[in-house]
Order: structure tokens, then sequence, then C-alpha cells
């Protein structure tokens, strides 16, 4: 039996391909021994299947999920120059979330997402968008879902079944929010439109179905949104000069954790962290010695940071959050 214990770290790496092409998972422990013990998982999948597993030097296939037989190998066949493995031929299907466990000392667990083309849609919060899909050539479905995959699991946006729709599914956040763009689906259309939006909105949206005349095939997924939820701010000159980013909440207490990022579908840049009345160096390196509390005290819970030398490098979505990763604000910055 495989065993993780101790360190908790998610990348927050995205992967993009091309449906056909080859992608390399890189858990990015280029330090192993002998003795690793490694496993690939995807979030969700089975608990007794794997995507890959290596273990007392050597490659098991037992238990490996039948999708990923004959197409996930290890970057280096001798596991000498680190973890990393191969997913060869990626269709749609592939897109999720992938889990990297390593059995040492510190018991190390990264996690990695990949999508497969997705289409990126951006909104301001009050706005109502279109989650689209579609399937011209299904049969008569029995369930639709709308999943928001996330590193616990995942949300049920919307759910349909052949006599209606499911709303005790959905959590209460989307309750009274989520709808058919087209009641009666006509021309394959699966589209949903999501009401009201608001940055804690931001995210990966997956539609899927299965089939009357094919249940045990399980779901198939059609297609996946990745939707931006910022304020649009007017572009302004910003050359060499320093910006405050705001954000405020008067609830916050004495034990509280603050993080600014600037998320994108590479990677989360870690803009600001402070944790525990200290500020660990875990920022991205481009802001380093630049970004500070506007109020060292945070008082009557302002949660603004200053933004020094700001170049048109700094340009994007700026999202502050607390360490539940509950959002507070978000805000786009422009430079030019």
């Amino acid at each position: 039996r495989f065993l993780s214990i101790g360190l908790f770290r998610f990348c927050g790496v995205f992967k993009s391909a091309e449906p056909g092409e080859n992608v390399t998972l890189r858990c990015g422990d280029t330090n192993i021994n002998k003795d690793l013990d490694l496993q690939w998982r995807r979030l969700n999948e089975e608990w007794n299947k794997y995507v890959f597993f290596y273990w007392n030097n050597s490659v098991h296939l037992d238990g490996q999920h039948e999708s990923f037989r004959n197409r996930v190998f290890p970057e280096d066949s001798q596991m000498k120059d680190g973890d990393s493995v191969v997913l060869t031929n990626v269709t749609i299907n592939d897109n999720g979330i992938y889990q990297c466990f390593i059995s040492k000392h510190d018991g190390l667990y990264r996690g990695w997402k990949m999508i497969l083309n997705p289409e990126i849609l951006k909104a301001e919060p009050g706005e109502n968008v279109t989650l689209r899909c579609e399937d011209t050539n299904m049969d008569e479905i029995f369930l639709l879902e709308w999943i928001k995959p996330n590193l616990w699991g995942e949300e049920t946006v919307f759910l349909y079944r052949s006599d209606g729709i499911l709303f005790e599914a959905q959590p209460e956040s989307y309750r009274n929010r989520v709808f058919l763009k087209n009641s009666q689906m006509k021309d394959g259309d699966l589209s949903v439109v999501l009401k009201n939006v608001t940055s804690n909105d931001n995210g990966t949206y997956e539609c899927r179905v299965r089939q009357m005349n094919a249940l045990q095939r399980g779901w198939t997924l059609i297609s996946i949104i990745y939707l931006s939820v910022s304020i649009t701010t007017p572009k302004f000159l910003a050359w060499l000069v320093n910006v405050t980013l705001r954000c405020e909440d008067k609830n916050i207490n004495g034990m509280f954790h603050l993080k600014w990022i600037r998320p994108n579908l590479q990677r989360d840049e870690i803009v600001f962290l402070y944790w525990n009345d200290e500020v660990p160096p875990f920022q991205h390196e481009s802001f380093q010695n630049r970004v500070f509390l506007k109020n060292r005290q945070m008082k009557d819970g302002d949660l603004s940071v200053v933004l020094k030398n700001v170049t048109i490098n700094d340009s994007g979505i700026y999202d502050c959050k607390e360490g539940g990763e509950r959002d507070f604000s978000t805000a786009e910055m422009s430079s030019s």
C-alpha cells in the first residue's frame, strides 16, 4: 500500500495542450534516490486506480486505470533525473487535476492541473455569462452535469436528469443562479447561464453527459470553460510608480492569513503572503522587495498592499484572499 503523509503543496500549475500531443507532468523533485516510491493519480478517479505507479525500482501496471494503459511512461526510463512522466496522445477526456505523491522522509505531495484547449471567458462582477456546451450528435441524454473541479473534489454547478433539473444537487452558492440557455436543449445546446457572477466564480467549468443507451460507459466530457471574473479599470500610465492594490475586511481576527496572488493559466504567482504575524519568503521573484502592506497593523481591516516601481510586466488580475481561499477582492491592472 502506498502511503504519503506530511507536507502538502499544490503547485498551481496549469498545463495546456492540443489533442494528440504528448504532455510531460513534472513533480519537480530531481533529488530522488533508488528508494523512491512515486505515484501519479488523477483527482476524483476511483481510489484504487492510478495513472502511474513506480515502486521498488520498477513500474507497476496492476491497478493502472485502463484509459492510461500504454500511454504513460517515465521521462527517464531509469528514473535517475527526476520524477516526471509523459502522457502520450492526450484527448479531452484526459482533462483534470493530476496529483504526484512521493514517499520519502517528508511525505511530499504535489498537484498539477492539465487543461486541453479551454475556452477562456472573461466577465465583470454582476454580469451574466453563458457557459457554452454543444453536441449535435447526442442521443437522448439521461444526465447532464456542469461541474467546477477543485483540489478537494468538485462542485455540482448544474445537474439535469431526463425528468428535470435536480436543484437539490447544487450548492447554495449556485441556487437560482444557473439555468439552461435553451430549456429544450434544442440542436444539442447544453449551455447554461450563470447569473450575477463574482470573483468567487473564478475557475474551470466542465460540461459532461451520460447517454441513455450508454450508461455503462460513465461520463463523457464535452467542453471546458475557464472563467475569469474581475473588475476592469481604465488603462493608465503606470511606469516606475507605486500602485495601491485595495482590499478590506473589518472582520479579520488575530490569527489571520492573507494572500495576494496574480492568477493565470500557467501558474498562480504569489504577490504577497502574510502568515501568523510574519511575511514568509514565498513571493514570486518578480515581486520580491516590491510589495508591502499599506497599513502594517492592518488597522480597520485594511488589507491593501503597495506595489512599487510598476512596469508593463505587472499588468494582470490581482486577487486578495484569506487563509481559507475566500476572495476579498479582485482587480485588473493594466500598465501601458
